[in-house]
C-alpha cells in the first residue's frame, strides 16, 4: 500500500479535492436478502462506485464483518439521503458518508485498503474477499 506519512495528516479533515467520495447506506427490504437488512458500503470508483454488501456495520477496532462484492453501482447513489428502490427491492437510508485518501487496485479481487474520514466511521478500512474491518488510524 502506498505510504500516506505518518499518519498525523489523517487526524485533520481530508481536503476534497485529493480525496474520492464514499457512502454507507442501511438497505431494508432486499428481496434476496434473509435478514431483511444489510449495508451497502460504496467507494466513488471514476465513473462508478465499487460496491459491497456488510453483515453490519463496522466497528472501530471492532471485529471484522462479513463483507460480499456486489456490481458497480452508478456514481450518484454517492448522493443518496434516502430511497424507494424500484421493482419492490427495498429501502436505502444514508448511515454515513465522507471522503477517502488511497487508490482502488485495477483488480476487483483484491484487498482494498483506504483510509475513511464520515460523521460516524474515521479510520483505516481494509476490505478483502468476504470481509471488512474498520481499525483506528495510530499517530506517532
Amino acid at each position: 500500500m502506498k505510504s500516506f506519512g505518518n499518519g498525523n495528516e489523517l487526524l485533520r479533515p481530508l481536503s476534497k479535492t485529493t480525496t474520492k467520495r464514499w457512502v454507507l447506506l442501511i438497505h431494508i427490504g432486499a428481496p434476496d436478502d434473509p435478514v431483511g437488512r444489510h449495508f451497502d458500503l460504496l467507494l466513488e470508483d471514476g465513473q462508478g462506485c465499487r460496491t459491497w454488501r456488510l453483515a453490519s456495520i463496522p466497528s472501530l477496532d471492532g471485529p471484522e464483518v462479513e463483507a460480499t462484492p456486489t456490481k458497480i453501482h452508478k456514481l450518484s447513489w454517492i448522493n443518496i439521503k434516502t430511497a424507494t428502490l424500484s421493482k419492490g427491492r427495498g429501502q436505502v437510508e444514508q448511515v454515513d458518508a465522507g471522503n477517502y485518501l488511497g487508490s482502488l487496485p485495477n483488480n476487483q479481487s483484491r484487498a482494498v485498503e483506504i483510509y475513511i474520514q464520515g460523521s460516524l466511521l474515521q479510520g483505516h478500512l481494509q476490505v478483502r474477499l468476504n470481509s471488512c474491518q474498520l481499525t483506528a488510524i495510530k499517530p506517532s
